[in-house]
């Protein structure tokens, strides 16, 4: 068990950086693996994070669900969460949640913690809409667990799209998305995120 109230000093680098420590002066080497494969520095921070917080799964039980139907505080919570502008407008949230294609939701106990929606012309094409996680349940798995449901959900459509926000790139990539080459997203909207 460790003692929160120690004194702890973390110090980040590589194997070779340990020839600066004296002998006997830590207690913990924590090895993740090499990350050269991870290009950027956001997709090397996303994976230290998660890796970082996956001690916590092992204090989680979420239930995922296949449903479209929920109360317009639950969305209105969730989404203002992650200071998404459409939180202030549950009630319409809770209709675009009943005619999207598809809703998987994740759940801590009756704790609605994240979703992913998609809206498809049934055979062909889907788009995934919104993916949001609650923030203190972020680097767990939760938005990974939800985007692998959608993949297999529409594994047979010739096309899978979604937008991206720029610091969430790194995510999608890991998930199997590439940025399009040719094309440029474009929206007409006044929700602010």
């Amino acid at each position: 068990m460790i003692n929160m109230d120690a004194d702890i000093k973390i110090s980040l680098g590589t194997a070779t950086d340990l020839y600066a420590f004296a002998d006997e002066s830590f207690d913990v080497v924590l090895c993740l693996g090499p990350l050269y494969h991870l290009k950027t520095q956001i997709e090397r921070d996303n994976w230290t994070n998660k890796e970082l917080s996956n001690h916590k799964n092992l204090e989680l039980d979420i239930d995922y669900k296949d449903i479209k139907v929920f109360k317009s505080e639950e969305l209105g919570g969730l989404f203002l969460s992650v200071n998404w502008s459409s939180g202030k407008y549950p009630e319409n949230l809770k209709i675009a949640m009943e005619n999207s294609h598809t809703v998987f939701s994740a759940w801590d106990g009756d704790k609605l913690v994240g979703l992913i929606n998609s809206l498809s012309d049934g055979i062909m094409t889907a788009y995934f809409h919104y993916l949001l996680i609650r923030p203190e349940y972020q680097g767990q798995g939760i938005g990974e667990n939800l985007v692998n449901s959608m993949l297999e959900k529409y594994k047979d459509y010739s096309r899978k799209v979604l937008i991206s926000y720029d610091k969430e790139i790194g995510f999608y990539e890991h998930c199997g998305f590439k940025i399009g080459e040719g094309s440029t997203p474009m929206v007409i909207t006044f929700l602010t995120t």
